[in-house]
């Protein structure tokens, strides 16, 4: 009976840290989604404001207040971007908390390749 109650246990954790990852994908997508929307709804009402390069993040701050249509595009790919990023953080705290070690580690080194392939890529 105590292992019946520990493997159930686990795939209630199991389940709930796959709820928690899923959550955090659907929000980030929808977020991005909803961003970029929004800025092409307002770049076809004043198509003037298109601009062919990626904005900066600073400018795109600074332009966010304003609704600025490039601005927001950009922010919704920007959120698009470091979706992957935000599950693998979640995903090696999950297993972190549980004591799976392994792939908390593996998690890790995963969330520090992201890191340094987002640092030479954005140089």
């Amino acid at each position: 009976m105590a292992i019946a109650g520990d493997v159930e246990k686990n795939k209630n954790r199991e389940y709930s840290l796959d709820h928690v990852v899923s959550r955090v994908l659907l929000a980030g997508v929808l977020t991005s989604v909803v961003l970029m929307l929004l800025g092409m709804g307002l770049l076809a009402l004043n198509p003037g404001l298109a601009q062919a390069n990626v904005l900066p993040v600073s400018q795109v701050l600074k332009l966010i207040p304003h609704f600025h249509p490039m601005a927001l595009i950009d922010l919704g790919l920007l959120v698009l971007l470091l979706t992957p990023l935000a599950r693998v953080i979640i995903t090696g705290l999950g297993f972190a908390l549980e004591g799976d070690w392994l792939f908390a580690a593996i998690a890790l080194l995963v969330l520090v390749v992201l890191v340094i392939s987002l640092a030479v890529g954005s140089a």
